[in-house]
């Protein structure tokens, strides 16, 4: 892509100079990365490193340190090993700060030295400001999470920024922007990635004080909460001014909208600054639900039905994934009265917070026979478990078991929702 607009220009005069990666910084990578390995039979080791071979004394073993390149090694069976993996550099080069990222491929064949195959792949241009420009090779496909570069490409700008978010291990010798440092910057990017991290900070005012208030939560689930995180500014400000520790970001969250909705005052440190949050969060579902009660029945059945149109249509081919271990079963919410059911039944606000029109979640009820023990509230593609909550928010004596069920099933989820993806996208609008 040619530089179009005044930040592409002006960073594309500017890259000029970029040192190449050095060779240390190359074998830094290589051995923070790999494992090295040894290959044994009833007579030989050999060094998959530097191809020796030398005497066993009939002698198995684990670990071996090479007499010839003076590796430590570690046994494997194989006879040929191909590995990949990716290192970071934080760098500053013309007021910029730069992370470039390496790719680097090892193959290791017995009797043969180790061969090495290591290329720059990416680099994320951020100035002062937060503004960003992505700088890379050529890639043929995405398969996973894993791009397919077209090696010795031309490194160019490209559009997309999560694509190329590689997370990967930096350099030790790591330089950044003074303004980052200012700006709140000591270390931990809290499980963003650098790039996104630092445009953040840079580019967010509201992202700085939550980062130099201590409210780390808030920068990890940064995207998933940026909406309210705008709307409930305000509030948010006023428990920094209190220093009131959030115990909970999800279950607050719920909290202010449950305030809110009653009319209660969400600038009034005595409601959004709870001690007793989780007892409040409760009082206030209890509310919700005798007011729920309180409404025309057929009316709610009739909202319900209508809502489940677009339920069913974002998440239809969703609704076959059941996951068991024998004792638990988890299984889809199919319907939006199964969201009614099952906040009556737990007592909690799965249906009142209208999680069905959470597009980029999966709702899923963890059930032992015709009990309700957990619902589950899937991060979608990523099918990260954002939260599992029973009977009054608590967690069960099964939490555990679900959360190892859902772990276990992670791909399948990720495969749903990729085929639900290329549905979506197939179907004519």
């Amino acid at each position: 892509m040619i530089p179009k607009t005044k930040f592409q220009i002006k960073v594309d005069s500017v890259k000029s100079g970029l040192p190449e990666i050095t060779r240390k910084q190359i074998d830094w990578g290589y051995n923070k990365l790999f494992d090295k390995y040894f290959h044994q039979t009833a007579k030989y080791l050999t060094c998959f490193e530097c191809g020796h071979r030398w005497d066993s004394h009939n002698h198995a073993t684990n670990k071996a340190i090479c007499p010839k390149c003076n590796e430590k090694l570690i046994r494997t069976n194989k006879r040929k090993i191909v590995e990949e993996s990716y290192f970071g550099i934080a760098t500053i080069h013309n007021g910029y700060q730069v992370l470039r990222y390496v790719f680097l491929e090892k193959s290791n064949k017995i009797m043969e030295e180790a061969q090495l195959y290591p290329e720059e792949v990416v680099q994320f241009w951020i100035d002062t400001d937060g503004e960003y420009l992505i700088k890379a090779i050529k890639h043929n496909v995405f398969f996973g999470m894993s791009l397919q570069w077209s090696r010795g490409s031309n490194m160019e700008i490209r559009k997309s920024l999560e694509k190329y978010f590689i997370h990967a291990p930096l350099y030790p010798k790591k330089k950044y922007l003074p303004e980052i440092i200012r700006n709140g910057f000591l270390g931990a990017t809290h499980h963003l990635h650098h790039a996104y991290f630092f445009h953040l900070i840079l580019s967010n005012p509201k992202v700085e004080t939550i980062l130099k208030s201590g409210y780390f939560e808030f920068i990890s689930e940064y995207t998933r909460h940026k909406e309210q995180i705008e709307k409930y500014w305000p509030s948010i400000k006023i428990c920094i001014r209190n220093k009131y520790a959030i115990p909970d970001v999800n279950l607050w969250f719920d909290q202010i909208h449950f305030l809110e909705s009653f009319g209660m005052d969400i600038l009034n440190s005595k409601y959004i600054c709870s001690t007793t949050l989780h007892a409040d969060h409760q009082r206030l579902i209890r509310r919700a639900m005798v007011i729920a009660k309180k409404e025309n029945y057929l009316k709610q059945i009739e909202k319900v039905e209508k809502e489940n149109l677009d339920y069913v249509a974002s998440k239809k081919n969703f609704f076959d994934l059941k996951f068991s271990n024998g004792t638990i079963e988890v299984v889809v919410l199919k319907h939006v009265k199964e969201f009614l059911d099952e906040g009556i039944e737990l007592n909690h606000c799965v249906f009142e917070n209208e999680y069905y029109k959470k597009d980029t979640s999966l709702i899923m009820s963890a059930r032992k026979g015709n009990q309700r023990l957990e619902t589950i509230q899937i991060e979608l593609p990523t099918s990260r478990i954002i939260q599992a909550r029973g009977m009054s928010n608590e967690i069960t004596e099964y939490h555990n078991d679900i959360i190892d069920l859902i772990n276990k099933n992670k791909k399948v989820i990720q495969k749903a929702c990729k085929q639900n993806s290329l549905i979506n996208e197939s179907v004519p609008k």
